[in-house]
């Protein structure tokens, strides 16, 4: 089962292969191509991380929010 956690600095995905910690100011997009998910890229990589969450949209709205408070 794979849990993703919000902080002011850092959104946090515990999976049961993998984790990824991301921290806020190195991401460069956040979409929402999916019904479930979001994904988000960060620099200084090519690939996107997917993240499936039960509200993309709420996700979304609030890492947008977190990420312009913290610039």
């Amino acid at each position: 089962m794979c849990y993703t956690y919000f902080s002011p600095r850092l959104i946090i995905r515990n999976g049961d292969m993998k984790n990824i910690t991301i921290t806020l100011s190195k991401i460069v997009s956040i979409e929402r191509p999916y019904i479930d998910s979001f994904e988000i890229g960060v620099e200084g990589k090519q690939k996107v991380q997917v993240f499936s969450v039960s509200d993309p949209q709420m996700w979304n709205i609030f890492i947008k929010i977190a990420i312009e408070k913290s610039k």
